[in-house]
């Protein structure tokens, strides 16, 4: 399985299976990546007037999440 925003997935995936069996550890890391590399090609949403709309509007909270997935590196994992 290839995911967007983990394109290494595979080897971090059998990273996590360790550290479930008390083999290991997992950190996670994000960091804001290159903003001329996003990994999509996302606009950031408006975000909503209302705070009460930020929180609770599943629509909103899709895009705001699809984006900040699309422009954070993810790495930390040893």
């Amino acid at each position: 399985m290839d995911l967007t925003w983990k394109p290494d997935w595979a080897r971090t995936r059998a990273r996590f299976v360790q550290w479930w069996r008390h083999e290991g550890l997992v950190l996670w890391l994000p960091a804001p990546r290159d903003v001329n590399v996003p990994l999509a090609s996302l606009p950031r949403p408006a975000r909503p007037a209302d705070p009460r709309a930020y929180h609770l509007v599943p629509f909103y909270r899709a895009r705001a999440a699809e984006y900040e997935l699309a422009h954070t590196h993810f790495s930390g994992e040893v």
